[in-house]
């Protein structure tokens, strides 16, 4: 397309967040400033989908629509970095662990686990459901998927994660004896281990470090997935 033949200004913009009659006013303002494209809706899984189930996107029809009419394009992102309260209620277990096996609280973003089955689940389901609606709307011309994605502090460690990391461990190195050699387990602390089910998560600071180091690259490869 023309339009996207030069580095066009955007936005990060939440009509979630304002009074619908601040809109025209952001619109205009935009037009002023040479404001050629919006991002929003990675925030707004709540507002989409408020009770499980119950989807409203008619609300972001609107805004699309009104912001396409000046001349302003939209970047929608996918909603999995904030799942609803709904989702928290129906899923505790999805909420992320701390080393100290604490569970975070809800208040924030990216506070759930990345391999909880029924978070991943119902992310697919919901973005299967905006990709369906939004998806052949000439004005949305570009996805953001997620937000920010990265293992918050060290990521979730629950149980989910700890049999995904060791399936993880297994794939990658396919019998618990390459693991020890690689790893130097016999010098490291006298920690040769008998079955991946033995490896530990990088709970402490006194680890072997090639656990931390497989922990990390298990994070970002549950991130991607």
């Amino acid at each position: 397309m023309d339009q996207f033949d030069k580095p066009l200004l955007g936005v990060d913009y939440y009509p979630e967040d304002w009074p619908e009659s601040e809109i025209d006013t952001d619109i205009r303002k935009m037009q002023e400033d040479g404001i050629k494209l919006i991002r929003i809706g990675e925030f707004a899984w709540s507002k989409m989908e408020p009770a499980e189930g119950e989807i409203h996107f008619e609300w972001l029809d609107d805004i699309i629509s009104r912001f396409a009419a000046a001349g302003i394009k939209t970047i929608l992102g996918t909603t999995s970095a904030t799942p609803p309260q709904w989702f928290c209620r129906k899923y505790p277990d999805a909420i992320m662990e701390q080393e100290s096996g604490r569970r975070y609280s809800t208040g924030g973003r990216r506070y759930f686990c990345e391999n909880h089955p029924g978070y991943r689940q119902q992310v697919a389901d919901f973005t299967e459901k905006m990709a369906a609606h939004f998806g052949t709307n000439p004005d949305v011309v570009g996805w953001q998927i997620d937000n920010e994605i990265y293992p918050d502090r060290n990521g979730c460690y629950c149980d989910n994660c700890r049999n995904a990391f060791h399936a993880y461990l297994k794939e990658k190195y396919g019998t618990i004896e390459a693991v020890n050699k690689a790893w130097g387990t016999a010098h490291l602390f006298s920690q040769q281990y008998d079955s991946f089910d033995d490896i530990p998560l990088p709970r402490d600071a006194w680890i072997n470090p090639h656990i931390r180091f497989e922990w990390r690259n298990f994070k970002c490869e549950s991130m991607v997935r």
